[in-house]
């Protein structure tokens, strides 16, 4: 790894709550169209006005997998607690124990009961976006 990288500590494991842009080139009336809400899960690589990019893979001190979204797309972002980036990087537990912690708190809008991040159907359930496959 050369010396002007980053290590992956340098990056927050984060949720980006997202809103996806749809487009139809049939007859569907307009009132029936609307952005689908999205949440990706990743390490945080750059935030500024214009865009947020997250990378899905760690390899050798680089990031892969670089989803680029339009800042104006980007509801809201969730930083997961440095347990969760570590365990997610390494594949094992640190042997911390998050029960009561601050960690653990931070963590329950985003974690479930079990400690695994809910289906995305439950993390989305807040937008008021609809599907018009419904």
């Amino acid at each position: 790894m050369s010396a002007n990288k980053k290590k992956q500590k340098d990056y927050p494991l984060v949720v980006v709550h997202w809103m996806d842009i749809v487009a139809t080139a049939d007859w569907t009336h307009h009132s029936e169209v609307s952005p689908e809400p999205m949440v990706s899960i990743g390490w945080l690589i750059q935030k500024d006005k214009k865009v947020v990019k997250q990378a899905t893979t760690i390899y050798d001190g680089d990031m892969y997998g670089v989803q680029a979204y339009p800042a104006g797309c980007v509801v809201k972002i969730e930083t997961l607690p440095e347990f969760y980036a570590s365990t997610a990087v390494s594949g094992r537990s640190s042997g911390k124990s998050l029960e009561n912690s601050t960690e653990s708190k931070k963590a329950s809008t985003v974690l479930n009961k079990s400690g695994s991040v809910p289906a995305l159907s439950s993390m989305t359930s807040n937008f008021s976006g609809t599907r018009s496959d419904k």
